[in-house]
């Protein structure tokens, strides 16, 4: 049998060289953190092309630096499998050792396609993530942290830390639990974490603990520093709180005994229980009489912690000729950051007595 009739082929040769590979470090070897790769040590990493043609890895090498024009190798790598099924390649280098501890490398690639057992395409260089080699533990030095947390609230901890240049993960241990910290920003060595603490239920837990502060970077090397820590379940006892008007007078017709006064200016004078009071203030503050109205809050108070004694001066709502009663709210802090309040009424009598006249007809 022959065939009749004329039949033609048309070819496309594609000469291109192939496309851009995904390129990531192999399961176990280091981790991605913000457009990084990070790794302890050498890495071994793959390189996939995904590509249906055969491919073949002419070199691949590490640049210094991160800059996009980067060919400073460092050394060639070696990828174990030069065939590679599916055109992943596996490649690692022993050379890629940062010379001071730690270092940023861009993963350069040379790859062609196979058209034909005599035949290649055009051969493509490709510019890959930054790895970051990371051979140092981070050193922890001064940690700047209240000494008081309470529950339920953002703690703000700075720490010193050398032989770091990236990111970190933190994380501190208070009565043998874990809390994750996230990082808030970094200067220099200074870096700045927040800690959300939980809820406590038990108040039991109260007391004086030894905290851990682990901290790590993403390439798996962590140091820790021990610190003293108050765990503060228990907001100022307010209702222990006194507060007295200076200079006061007694008005007979104040039957509720209400701190009272014939003066604008006075002194909140008190005392409390707390050993660890940081402020009080009262809401609204000073009396604004030109402008007939209070500021938001009033000085804080002077405190006397030895004494357990406090004062806050204030301008009242007190016009001449006139008797007015105001409402305050009695607040205190203390160092661990609970409030708690109370009411504070005054009694500003500026109105001279009444002069009765008595007329005999």
């Amino acid at each position: 049998n022959s065939l009749s009739g004329n039949t033609s082929w048309t070819f496309t040769v594609d000469r291109n060289a192939p496309s851009q590979p995904i390129f990531e470090l192999k399961p176990g070897e280091g981790a991605w953190h913000n457009n990084a790769w990070y790794a302890p040590k050498p890495p071994v990493f793959l390189v996939d092309f995904s590509a249906d043609m055969p491919l073949a890895v002419t070199m691949t090498a590490m640049a210094e630096g991160t800059e996009s024009n980067a060919v400073d190798f460092t050394g060639g790598t070696d990828c174990l499998n030069k065939e590679a099924e599916n055109n992943v390649f596996e490649c690692y280098s022993t050379q890629f050792v940062p010379a001071q501890g730690v270092e940023e490398f861009q993963i350069i690639v040379k790859a062609y396609k196979r058209l034909s057992p005599e035949e290649i395409s055009n051969e493509g260089m490709y510019q890959l993530e930054t790895l970051v080699v990371d051979q140092l533990s981070p050193s922890i030095q001064g940690v700047n942290m209240p000494a008081r947390i309470r529950e339920k609230a953002n703690i703000t901890i700075t720490a010193e830390v050398l032989n770091e240049q990236h990111d970190l993960n933190a994380a501190l241990m208070i009565d043998n639990t874990w809390y994750p910290l996230g990082m808030k920003g970094k200067q220099g060595s200074l870096y700045t974490f927040v800690l959300t603490t939980p809820d406590y239920p038990d108040a039991s837990r109260e007391g004086a603990y030894t905290a851990v502060l682990k901290i790590a970077d993403y390439a798996g090397n962590s140091g820790q520093k021990e610190l003293p820590l108050y765990l503060d379940l228990t907001p100022p006892n307010i209702d222990a709180v006194t507060a007295l008007i200076h200079p006061s007078v007694p008005i007979e017709y104040n039957f509720k005994n209400i701190p009272a006064t014939r003066f604008s200016e006075v002194v909140i004078n008190g005392t409390f229980t707390d050993s660890d009071i940081a402020s009080l203030f009262v809401r609204p503050g000073d009396y604004i009489p030109n402008k007939r109205k209070f500021v938001n809050v009033s000085d804080s108070a002077a405190i006397s912690q030895s004494a357990k004694l406090y004062s806050i001066p204030l301008t009242i709502n007190g016009t001449i000729n006139t008797t007015s009663f105001s409402e305050y709210v009695l607040t205190a802090m203390d160092t661990a950051g609970y409030s708690a309040s109370k009411p504070l009424s005054v009694l500003a009598d500026l109105q001279p007595p009444y002069v009765v006249t008595l007329t005999i007809t």
